[in-house]
C-alpha cells in the first residue's frame, strides 16, 4: 500500500483548529483508517480530515488485513492577530479624548469597531468622553481581536466654586448679550471662551451656546451657558421675490417666484426664500435697516429690481411684513449645450447624445444647434433629421433650429437630439476624436457665453492581440534540435484581447510546414468553439468573439489557448527544418503575428541527453476548476499554490514518478482567480 498526501490547508485563524489533508493511498485491502500522532480526531469526508490543529502529525495508514504505511503532515498556524491600544485622556470634563488602535499579525486589510458607539472608522478613534472602551479587529480572512482601553480625565479644578449671571440680548443679532461668571475662592485663574474671548466676563454677545474653560495651574474645568432672545424692541422683516413679468410690483398669476435667493439684513442675519420666494427675519432691532438679495446661479441672469414697495432701506418700528423683492422679466436667456458620446469603435455605428437648454426665459424660445463631426467621422443619420447638412473636408456640419426646452430639474435630458456617426476600418486602437458644438439664441441677448460650446471627446476603442506560440518538444538549443522519434509535434498558440472593446472577428492562419503530415493533424485544446480546415500546408481558425479584460474581470473570457498536433513526416531527413508561426487577425487590425517555432532534426549526441530536457507547463490559461502542470525531464516532488497576497492555500506532495499532475482547484473561493505556484522537481530546482 502507498500513502501520499494530496494538499494541506494551514489554520486560518490563530486557535482555530481547522487544518484540512487529503491524502492519497492506493493498492490498500478494503477499508482504511489513519491515525494521527499526537492524538487528533478530525472529521473525515472521503479522503479528507478536517479540524486539525496546527503541529507536525505522523499519520499510518491501516488496510482491511492490518497492512500499514506512515507519512507526515504539517499544519502551520497561523499568524497571531492582536491589537495595542494607546488612549489619550480628556481634558477639562470635555469629551476630547482619543485612543490610537494598531493592528498586529493577521492578515490585512483591517477593519475597527469601537464600543460603546459602534463606530466604524479607522483608528485613531477621537472626541471621546472619559470612559472605557472595547475595540475589534477583524482582518482580511475574518479573524477577530479585541482589547479594551481607559479614556482618563486630566487634572480637573478642585474646591473651586463657578456662578454665573446670563443677560439675554434683547433682539436677534442685537448683540447685547453677556455672561457675568464668578470664580471662588479667589486666585490665578485663566479664562478661554468658545468664541476665542480670554475676558472673565463675555460681553457684546448674540445668542446662543457658550462654554468657558477655567483653569488654575494644571487644573482646569469646563461650564457651559446659553444666552437667549428676551424680545423686547423687537420686529419682524418679512416678503416675497418674485420673477414680476409685468414690472408692476404685483404678483400676477403666472409670475414664477424666486426660490433659495440669499437675503441679508444690515445686522448679518441671513435667510434664504423658500419655494414660494417667502422670507422672514424674526426679532430685528428697531431702527433702520439695509437688506440686499443674492439670486442662486439658475437665476442669475434676471435683472434686479430692488425691494418694493420701499427700497432696500427699511425703518423698522414695528413689523414690516410686505417688503418685496422682484426681478424683472428680460429678453435673455442662458443657453447651454451638453453632449455624450460612446467610444468609437472601427466599423461601428456609435451614437452621439446632444443636450440643448436654457435658463432664466419662461416662454418657448428659438435656438441654432449646430454639430461640427471629426473629419474622421461620417454622419450617418439623426433623430430629429437636421436642418441642413453640409459635407466639408474639415467634417460634417450639422445645423437644427429648433425649439429650445427651459431647463426644469433635469427634465431637459429627454429627448435629446441624436447622432449617429461612422466609423473608418481603417483606425486603430488609442488616437482621441473630437466633435465642436454650439448653440445660439435667435431673437434674444445670452449674456453668458461660456456654455455656449461644448466639445465632445473619445477614443477609438478597438480590441488589440498580444500573443506567443510554442512548440513541445521545444528541443536543444537555438536551432531546437529533436530525434526522428520525436514523432509529434504540439503547437500552441496563446492570444489576448487586451484592448478597449470586444474582439468580435477573429481568424487565426496557422501556417504549417510542408514537412508536416497534414492528415495526422488534431486539435487538442481550444477554448472557445472552432472550426477549421486543412489544404496547401494551412491550418485555419475561426472564433467567434472574445471580450477584454475590462469587460470580463476575471479574464475567463479574455485569454485563449489553442493547440494542435500534427506528426513529423517520416521521409525527413536529418538536418530538415521544420518551422511553425501564425497571424492573428482582430476585426479589422491588421493581422499580428506570432514569434516563429524552429525544430531541426539532429542525431543524439553524448554531450546532450534529449531526454532530459527541463521545462514547467502549466495549462489550461485561464483554469476554472482544475489546472495540469507538467515537467519535462524532472519528476514532479512537490507543489506549492498561493493567492495573488502570498498567501499559501494548498500544499501538495508527489510520490508516484508521473511528471504530470492535475490540481482541483474547485474547493476555493471563486474570489481566488490569480494563482502562484512553487513547484520542486527531483532536481530540486525551484520555478515560480
Amino acid at each position: 500500500m502507498t500513502l501520499g498526501v494530496n494538499y494541506t490547508v494551514d489554520e486560518s485563524c490563530a486557535g482555530m483548529c481547522d487544518g484540512i489533508v487529503d491524502f492519497n493511498y492506493q493498492n490498500g485491502t478494503g477499508a482504511v483508517s489513519m491515525t494521527f500522532s499526537p492524538q487528533a480526531f478530525p472529521t473525515q469526508f472521503g479522503t479528507t480530515y478536517y479540524g486539525l490543529c496546527p503541529t507536525v502529525y505522523t499519520v499510518t495508514a491501516t488496510d482491511a488485513v492490518g497492512c500499514t504505511q506512515t507519512t507526515t503532515v504539517t499544519i502551520n498556524p497561523a499568524i497571531p492577530l492582536s491589537l495595542a491600544l494607546t488612549p489619550g485622556n480628556a481634558t477639562c470634563g470635555q469629551c476630547n479624548g482619543s485612543i490610537a488602535a494598531t493592528a498586529i499579525g493577521g492578515f490585512p486589510m483591517y477593519t475597527y469597531l469601537l464600543q460603546p458607539g459602534n463606530i466604524t472608522a479607522q483608528p485613531p478613534f477621537n472626541n471621546l468622553c472619559p470612559g472605557n472602551y472595547i475595540v475589534n479587529v477583524t482582518d482580511a480572512m475574518g479573524c477577530n481581536s479585541s482589547a479594551t482601553a481607559v479614556v482618563g480625565n486630566g487634572p480637573l479644578l478642585s474646591g473651586v466654586t463657578v456662578t454665573n449671571t446670563t443677560y439675554n440680548e434683547s433682539c436677534y443679532l442685537s448683540g447685547d448679550g453677556g455672561i457675568d461668571i464668578t470664580v471662588t475662592p479667589a486666585g490665578s485663574y485663566s479664562y478661554l471662551w468658545s468664541n476665542g474671548d480670554t475676558t472673565e466676563d463675555l460681553s457684546n454677545a448674540i445668542s446662543g451656546s457658550y462654554w468657558v474653560i477655567v483653569t488654575n495651574g494644571g487644573a482646569c474645568q469646563q461650564y457651559n451657558y446659553t444666552i437667549g432672545v428676551t424680545g423686547i424692541n423687537c420686529g419682524t422683516i418679512a416678503g416675497n421675490a418674485w420673477i414680476d413679468s409685468s414690472n408692476a410690483c404685483i404678483q400676477n398669476a403666472g409670475d414664477w417666484p424666486n426660490p433659495s435667493a440669499k437675503i441679508q439684513l444690515s445686522t448679518g442675519a441671513i435667510a434664504f426664500t423658500n419655494s414660494q420666494g417667502d422670507y422672514q427675519f424674526n426679532q430685528v432691532p428697531l431702527g433702520t435697516h439695509t437688506l440686499s438679495k443674492t439670486n442662486v446661479w439658475w437665476m442669475s441672469g434676471y435683472q434686479e429690481a430692488l425691494t418694493c414697495p420701499q427700497g432696500n432701506m427699511v425703518t423698522l418700528t414695528n413689523n414690516v411684513l410686505n417688503n418685496h423683492f422682484i426681478d424683472s422679466s428680460l429678453n435673455i436667456a442662458d443657453y447651454s449645450i451638453w453632449a455624450y458620446s460612446q467610444n468609437y469603435v472601427p466599423g461601428d455605428t456609435t451614437r452621439i447624445k446632444i443636450y440643448p437648454y436654457r435658463s432664466y426665459l419662461l416662454t418657448p424660445a428659438q435656438g441654432i444647434v449646430s454639430l461640427v463631426l471629426n473629419d474622421s467621422l461620417n454622419h450617418l443619420y439623426s433623430f430629429p433629421a437636421p436642418t441642413s447638412v453640409n459635407t466639408t473636408p474639415n467634417g460634417d456640419s450639422l445645423t437644427w433650429i429648433m425649439s429650445i426646452p427651459s431647463w426644469s430639474g433635469y427634465s431637459w435630458l429627454n429627448p435629446p437630439i441624436e447622432v449617429f456617426v461612422g466609423t473608418p476600418t481603417n483606425y486603430t486602437l488609442g488616437p482621441v476624436l473630437s466633435s465642436t458644438l454650439q448653440i445660439t439664441p435667435i431673437a434674444l441677448s445670452d449674456p453668458f457665453l461660456s456654455n455656449n460650446t461644448y466639445t465632445v471627446s473619445r477614443p477609438i476603442a478597438s480590441s488589440y492581440d498580444p500573443n506567443e506560440k510554442y512548440v513541445s518538444p521545444r528541443g536543444e538549443g537555438p536551432q531546437g534540435k529533436i530525434t526522428k522519434q520525436d514523432t509529434l509535434l504540439e503547437y500552441t498558440v496563446v492570444f489576448q484581447n487586451t484592448g478597449t472593446a470586444p474582439a468580435r472577428n477573429i481568424r487565426i492562419l496557422d501556417t504549417l510546414s510542408s514537412k508536416l503530415d497534414l492528415s495526422t493533424l488534431w486539435v487538442r485544446e481550444v477554448v472557445i468553439t472552432t472550426r477549421h480546415k486543412c489544404g496547401m500546408g494551412i491550418f485555419l481558425i475561426f472564433i467567434l468573439k472574445i471580450f477584454t479584460c475590462q469587460t470580463v474581470p476575471t479574464m475567463n473570457h479574455s485569454v485563449m489557448v489553442l493547440s494542435h498536433i500534427p506528426s513529423n513526416k517520416n521521409s525527413n531527413a536529418i538536418g530538415d527544418v521544420i518551422q511553425n508561426s501564425a497571424s492573428i487577425y482582430f476585426d479589422y487590425n491588421a493581422p499580428i503575428k506570432t514569434n516563429t517555432t524552429i525544430n531541426t532534426l539532429a542525431h543524439p549526441t553524448s554531450v546532450t541527453d534529449l531526454t532530459q530536457r527541463n521545462g514547467i507547463s502549466i495549462f489550461p490559461q485561464p483554469a476554472v476548476s482544475t489546472v495540469n502542470i507538467r515537467s519535462t525531464g524532472s519528476t514532479l516532488r512537490e507543489i506549492r499554490l498561493y493567492d495573488f497576497q502570498g498567501r499559501i492555500l494548498q500544499k501538495q506532495e508527489v510520490f508516484s514518478s508521473s511528471s504530470a499532475y492535475q490540481l482541483d482547484l474547485q474547493m476555493f473561493h471563486p474570489e481566488f482567480i490569480c494563482w502562484i505556484f512553487r513547484l520542486k522537481t527531483e532536481r530540486n530546482a525551484n520555478r515560480w
